[in-house]
């Protein structure tokens, strides 16, 4: 007999019988169940591709009041489970009460409402609406190249401890349109435009997505570089949520922190920042990337401010060493996938709205520029040195956005002092990433970031 996750109740009962197995020996042990599958169509104007994939495993963790073991698998029959369980437990030869993990009783299931299901769609239709698309984006003259792209992804987890079983079903298609250009100069250049959301209404203005990122790639034919110094800016929500994804939010993982590779431990509790400036990791935001009901240590998602009104507030933890930090629990626990160990992570990460109007933050600024696109990003947690790279800039003076344009555009500089020169933060506000963040080079998961704009001054560009 096989664990078969449709069933609730039956899954239940083998999954408690496995901790039930584990907590012989152990102080407190979990079970994660993960199921994904994915599908993507791709087509620019020369290739195509549809690609499907899937996994489901199971993830066993025994704590024995001082670290986890864990155990992963695939084979999901009932014998090998409890196999599984008790070799774990095997593992467990004494307690250490170092440390004891609170687990509340809680049950509950969650779900995504998608407004079009994407699996009552075939396949052929989700072609077609790439081909159309893409075909529209042949007919302007000025690209070199274009590509469309469809994405749907399906996650169901369960997680179980002795006193939690919880389940959710997540569900998240993407459409995603590149433009691509030859500057004056020779370079290739692009820019994009996205909508993401859970079912297949995601692709219900795909068009103009098209038509807006073939406009903006026409900017860029002409863009020039910009000449490095500090400049007066007004930071758009995609570059504002790059700002405190990379400089900032790795520097609050509990784990990193612990590990003393993070200055954020020497700020906790300490001003960086106007009293008007938050930063928030919040993964129960609706509809984002890096969305999630619980994580994948079984704590229910709630908002983390890690600035709250200019003082640098909460880490974002995992289970274990939010216990040795002593700093309150987040869920922000999570894996690559099932075989890959937990750790502390962002989700939907931004700055928190403020009151300012876009329109009358451009006005404030005599020379300088609005930075809005494209940017990517290297975090530092341990110098906390700001890399910012890649962004799409427009010109402002005397306090208009003017037809002037730069690419490629670095911001670096020292996070405290970036934002303690925030003067302005706006009231317009929009989650824009839909990517994945690595811890370093590897442990991918799904993040979302944006925010609103942000007016900077002394902001070193190059």
């Amino acid at each position: 007999m096989n664990l078969d996750t449709s069933n609730k109740q039956e899954c239940k009962k083998i999954l408690k019988e496995l901790v039930s197995i584990m907590n012989s020996k152990a102080q407190y042990s979990d079970v994660l169940v993960m199921e994904v599958s994915e599908l993507s169509v791709t087509k620019d104007f020369a290739t195509a591709d549809v690609s499907n994939a899937g996994e489901l495993g199971i993830k066993m963790r025994a704590f024995d009041g001082e670290k986890f073991f864990e155990k992963f698998t695939t084979n999901l029959g009932y014998d090998n489970l409890r196999n599984t369980a008790r070799e774990l437990a095997k593992e467990i030869k004494t307690i250490k009460p170092r440390i004891k993990i609170a687990d509340k009783r809680l049950e509950k299931h969650f779900s995504d409402k998608p407004e079009i299901n994407a699996d009552k769609v075939s396949l052929a239709k989700k072609v077609v609406v790439i081909e159309k698309t893409l075909e529209m984006m042949k007919k302007q003259k000025h690209l070199r190249n274009a590509r469309v792209i469809y994405e749907e992804g399906k996650i169901f987890k369960i997680f179980c401890s002795k006193n939690r079983f919880l389940t959710q079903k997540l569900s998240k298609v993407l459409a995603l349109c590149y433009a691509m250009v030859q500057s004056e100069t020779g370079e290739l250049r692009y820019c994009f435009e996205h909508a993401f959301r859970p079912g297949f209404e995601a692709t219900a203005e795909i068009a103009k997505l098209a038509q807006k990122a073939s406009e903006e790639a026409k900017k860029l034919i002409r863009a020039k570089k910009v000449t490095p110094g500090k400049y007066h800016c007004i930071l758009g929500p995609a570059i504002t949520g790059l700002l405190a994804h990379e400089s900032f939010g790795h520097g609050m993982e509990s784990d990193t922190v612990y590990k003393q590779r993070a200055l954020a431990k020497d700020w906790i509790g300490k001003r960086i920042a106007s009293n008007f400036v938050s930063i928030v990791d919040d993964p129960s935001m609706k509809n984002c990337n890096g969305s999630y009901y619980f994580d994948d240590e079984g704590q229910v998602s709630k908002p983390t401010y890690l600035v709250k009104d200019g003082i640098v507030n909460d880490y974002i933890t995992e289970m274990l060493t939010s216990h040795k930090l002593k700093a309150r629990r987040s869920a922000n626990g999570r894996c690559e996938s099932f075989d890959h160990k937990s750790y502390a992570r962002m989700s939907v990460t931004f700055f928190a709205k403020g009151k300012s109007n876009f329109k009358d933050m451009i006005k404030k600024v005599k020379d300088g520029f609005f930075l809005y696109g494209r940017g990517g990003g290297m975090e530092d947690p341990k110098g906390w040195g700001v890399q910012i790279q890649g962004n799409t800039v427009q010109r402002i003076k005397n306090g208009k956005l003017v037809d002037e344009y730069y690419d490629d555009v670095g911001i670096t500089g020292y996070l405290p002092a970036i934002l303690g020169d925030i003067k302005e933060v706006s009231k317009e506000f929009e989650i824009t990433s839909i990517g994945r963040c690595g811890k370093g080079h590897k442990e991918w998961v799904p993040v979302s970031e944006g925010g609103p704009y942000l007016r900077i001054e002394n902001l070193d560009l190059a």
